[in-house]
């Protein structure tokens, strides 16, 4: 298994996900259980940052990852905002045309 780290900062009105690591088809859906629980335990915060910064590769399990915290914070009426996605993700949403997507 490849090494990825999700961390999670908790403050009162913003929570913080700052992934590192190498995030792909193998961890993906371990990355998305720890993300669930730290959801479901931050019922009053409306807004969430999910860090991209200290990401060090990705492929497209990184961007399905994205549309599950999308929905997922919908469903939830919650603010989710991604922060500094790495040029080889960004270049993926653009192929696919999800620009409208993430916004």
């Amino acid at each position: 298994m490849t090494d990825i780290t999700l961390k999670y900062q908790d403050n009162d009105n913003d929570n913080k996900f700052t992934l590192s690591g190498e995030l792909n088809f193998t961890n993906v859906m371990s990355v998305y259980q720890q993300s669930l629980d730290y959801l479901n335990a931050s019922i009053t915060t409306s807004n969430i940052t999910v860090d991209f910064s200290q990401l060090h590769a990705s492929n497209s399990a990184a961007i399905a990852l994205m549309v599950a915290w999308l929905q997922l914070a919908q469903q939830q009426n919650k603010q989710l905002h991604f922060q500094q996605v790495p040029a080889g993700l960004l270049s993926i949403i653009k192929a696919a045309r999800m620009e409208a997507v993430f916004g």
